[in-house]
């Protein structure tokens, strides 16, 4: 179902994109609302499915990681062994994002690995388990990362000046100890 957004409501929605800790306070004064109806809005855009959540993002490339991906084409696979090549994507600890597609390719999947060894071998024991159903696959290395504010809503043309998410090139190693794991794992989850 199709919800029509005023106006407030879609500055809202780009404010929140921008920066989704920005309290209340801080959003009205952006918008023209009072920090009461900012909280509103917020409870009814979360009511209706429009915003499903709030996530941490992480710059992985400073953490020492490279993002491939893979396109894969499928042949002879029906719902019951595409449901069965999903759940083995899901299984792997390094894929973070599965797309159904349309076009060329039916599924993609993405992965965060220390090296393309290591992408190596989740992609070819992928292919290995697969090859009977998999009628062509390609490969993305993901150097660099340049994420816009998602315009589709309202454009605003100070928010396409510069990425509001820009990582990866070269990247500046940190080592993060135990601790600092396990506590991205519970932001991430």
């Amino acid at each position: 179902m199709d919800f029509k957004l005023d106006l407030k409501d879609k500055r809202l929605l780009l404010e929140l994109d921008l920066d989704a800790k920005a309290a209340p306070k801080e959003i009205g004064k952006k918008i023209g609302l009072s920090p009461e109806a900012v909280l509103y809005r917020i409870r009814r855009l979360e009511e209706r499915g429009i915003l499903t959540g709030y996530k941490a993002i992480i710059n992985f490339s400073r953490l020492g990681y490279t993002s491939f991906s893979a396109f894969c084409r499928l042949e002879g696979a029906d719902e019951k062994k595409t449901e069965q090549i999903i759940e083995y994507l899901k299984s792997i600890g390094a894929v973070y994002w599965i797309g159904i597609c349309g076009g060329r390719f039916d599924i993609s999947f993405g992965t965060m690995c220390k090296s393309v060894f290591e992408f190596n071998r989740l992609y070819y024991d992928f292919k290995n388990l697969y090859s009977s159903h998999l009628s062509e696959t390609a490969v993305a290395i993901r150097a660099e990362l340049r994420q816009f504010t998602r315009n589709y809503l309202l454009t605003d043309e100070r928010m396409r000046a510069s990425p509001n998410l820009f990582f990866g090139k070269e990247p500046g190693f940190f080592e993060i100890d135990e601790l600092d794991s396990s506590i991205m794992a519970q932001i991430a989850s």
